[in-house]
């Protein structure tokens, strides 16, 4: 199985997606939450499928995907329009190279993108559509969104973050 050497897109995405209360905004962000161990359990073994082949334990990989392929399918059954679900899902196949991806990650950011048409003001909803273009290789979108949630960032510790990631993809050509 070939992996993408994109395992630090992958953790920003997997530690932004987290769901914790704290971000927490908005009605469709509660049920992202409530959706709880399979996304979490999903995540992690994303983590460590990115994190297997440094390690020099690609052997773990087939069955990690199988895991968190399962656990995502657990998330998108109750709710197909899962933005947390579908990032993750979206990225695993993405690292798989899975022709599915195709599918997968255009519906990711529909979702996201259907969620700041309704809250426009949530720099969450742009910070993740960007990691997601990322992920696609849409590199002049992604920066867009990066920047549009910089500018609604009030937390002076997160607008730092947003602007350290900014930076980090000016500095890398395309």
């Amino acid at each position: 199985m070939k992996l993408k050497k994109s395992c630090l897109v992958l953790l920003a995405l997997a530690i932004t997606a987290m769901p914790v209360q704290s971000w927490a905004e908005t009605p469709e962000q509660l049920q992202d939450q409530a959706e709880g161990k399979e996304l979490i359990t999903a995540q992690l073994e994303v983590m460590q499928i990115a994190i297997a082949p440094i390690a020099g334990k690609t052997e773990d990989v087939p069955a990690l995907a199988k895991s968190a392929g399962a656990a995502i399918d657990k998330v998108l059954a109750k709710n197909p329009n899962s933005l947390d679900g579908l990032s993750v899902s979206c990225n695993l196949k993405i690292m798989q190279e899975d022709r599915s991806a195709s599918v997968t990650c255009p519906k990711a950011i529909a979702v996201v993108s259907d969620r700041i048409t309704t809250y426009p003001d949530t720099a969450r909803y742009y910070k993740h559509r960007s990691y997601l273009y990322k992920m696609t290789g849409k590199k002049d979108l992604a920066e867009a969104d990066l920047t549009e949630a910089y500018r609604l960032t009030k937390d002076v510790k997160e607008k730092a973050r947003l602007k350290k990631d900014l930076d980090r993809m000016a500095a890398k050509p395309d």
